[in-house]
């Protein structure tokens, strides 16, 4: 059991590890064909950490392909999931900014 969960914690820093492929530079616009590889490199690294970590741990066996197509699929609708959820909070805080923004214009031009 304990060393399942040391296993656990390392899948966890593996998976939060793997933000830095996706993370953007505040000094550098990306074009959408970029984050769009950014995300699909993101997505084939967190199916082999978990796959890996899943192996490893004794979740699966990589002989049965039944499983391992169950925890790709389950990969893959909890990736989308966190991709939309993550894509509908940015656009309203995109929306949000650009309210408060035209506010901010509206009283200088006022002034």
């Amino acid at each position: 059991m304990g060393k399942q969960l040391f296993f656990l914690a390392v899948l966890s820093l593996f998976c939060a590890l793997g933000e830095f492929i996706i993370m953007e530079s505040e000094e550098r616009q990306y074009s959408k064909k970029e984050i769009i590889i950014r995300f699909f490199f993101h997505y084939l690294y967190m199916n082999l950490v978990v796959l890996f970590f899943g192996i490893k741990i004794g979740w699966f066996t990589i002989l049965n392909r039944l499983e391992i197509g169950i925890v790709l699929v389950m990969i893959a609708i909890i990736y989308l999931i966190n991709v939309i959820a993550s894509y509908a909070r940015d656009k309203s805080l995109a929306e949000k900014m650009n309210q408060k923004l035209l506010h901010l214009e509206n009283q200088q031009e006022m002034k």
